[in-house]
């Protein structure tokens, strides 16, 4: 197996692996909106304010970690395409 081919395979696991960590992180991020919600709705009627904080901070963290997961799959989208044309 030639050299471009290998790193095709390692490319492609790589886009799989990011796809799987993607829908762990949206199921995660999902349930812990519903608990910011309750949770902003509680320190608008002046309690536990601190937790507010704290949820609407791992809703924020999974949100970049969406948007970072993204990008990484963007370049390594671009350099399966570049692959795929070296190979032709």
């Amino acid at each position: 197996m030639r050299r471009i081919e290998r790193r095709l395979f390692r490319v492609g696991d790589q886009l799989k692996r990011l796809s799987d960590e993607r829908r762990a992180i949206e199921a995660e991020l999902d349930a812990l909106r519903h608990i910011d919600d309750d949770a902003q709705h509680d320190a608008a009627l002046g309690f536990e304010r601190l937790e507010a904080t704290a949820t609407r901070n791992d809703v924020n963290r999974f949100e970049r970690a969406l948007v970072e997961l993204a990008e990484r799959s963007e370049r390594l989208e671009l350099l399966r395409q570049r692959l795929l044309m070296r190979l032709r």
